[in-house]
């Protein structure tokens, strides 16, 4: 999982690591 916190920009990890309840990709 933390490969796809890191593919995301850091400003995505905190509501892409949360992905369970809502997986939005800003």
């Amino acid at each position: 999982i933390l490969k796809l916190l890191k593919t995301r920009r850091e400003g995505e990890i905190e509501p892409y690591k949360r992905k369970e309840l809502f997986p939005r990709k800003k």
